[in-house]
């Protein structure tokens, strides 16, 4: 008796890579096999079919049905019945149209449901104040950059230079960013001996929403806001390198760091 399929290690050599190919665009392995196997004999009906797939004439002739639903095959009008596949150099672009079509439609569902899921945490992220430690390094980067791509009004920002010499030029873009939105951007930096400010991120002050200044002793926290809403605090002076760092948005806290920053900036000097 004749199986419902045939095992995978029973097809040739050639056919088995030809099979992977045809696969990888969107076919069945029992599909693959069919269609290679009648291209292979040029025309033959169901049961000579059958016969030289080793596979039983109901599972071979649903598989004509969707070949042919998938213009991969011709049905020659004899009795009895005969089919015939499309060459491999017309099925091949049949299958990659196919292919494109299909990741049109998963790009188009997947953009849709990250606008779904953007509009729920945006809706959902403020509704209660949070504390949240952020990992040091990538995971900080990260929170920063969407606190960028948030902020419409006002950015302050107190920090070593040491921590953040090495971003300099993501930091420029990052300001250049919110600058270019009409944000205010006033920032306090820590220099250690020897360290020297970047000409290029001076330069910044010839925008008049860009304002800094240098404080002479050491900091015991770097601290960063965005709109008065959330903040970004070190549990150590560093806020890249150190510990991880917390995340807040309790409107309190947020304040109480504000006039922090501010008591700062009175006692700092132009840089």
């Amino acid at each position: 008796m004749l199986s419902n399929s045939k095992p995978y290690s029973d097809m040739l050599s050639q056919d088995k890579d030809d099979a992977e190919v045809l696969t990888g665009l969107g076919l069945t392995l029992v599909q693959a096999e069919v269609y290679l196997t009648l291209e292979r004999m040029g025309k033959a009906t169901i049961k000579s079919l059958s016969h030289a797939v080793k596979m039983d004439r109901a599972n071979v002739y649903r598989t004509i049905m969707k070949l042919f639903e998938l213009n991969l095959i011709h049905e020659i009008v004899t009795t009895p019945t005969m089919y015939q596949s499309v060459p491999l150099q017309e099925a091949i672009p049949v299958l990659l149209k196919q292919k494109e079509e299909e990741y049109i439609k998963i790009r188009s569902k997947t953009k849709r449901l990250l606008k779904k899921r953007k509009q729920i945490t945006d809706n959902s992220s403020f509704e209660e104040p949070q504390f949240i430690l952020i990992p040091k390094g990538s995971g900080i980067m990260r929170r920063v950059n969407e606190m960028t791509a948030r902020v419409e009004k006002s950015h302050c920002t107190l920090f070593y230079w040491s921590d953040f010499k090495d971003q300099k030029i993501d930091l420029c873009k990052m300001w250049t960013t919110m600058l270019d939105k009409g944000v205010m951007i006033t920032a306090l930096v820590y220099l250690e001996e020897g360290e020297k400010f970047p000409t290029k991120l001076l330069k910044l002050k010839e925008n008049g929403l860009f304002r800094i200044r240098r404080v002479y002793s050491p900091l015991m926290s770097s601290i960063v806001t965005f709109d008065g809403k959330e903040a970004f605090v070190s549990t150590r002076p560093k806020i890249l390198s150190g510990p991880p760092s917390l995340w807040v948005n309790n409107p309190n806290l947020v304040s109480i760091f504000q006039l922090y920053f501010d008591s700062l900036w009175d006692v700092s000097k132009e840089l």
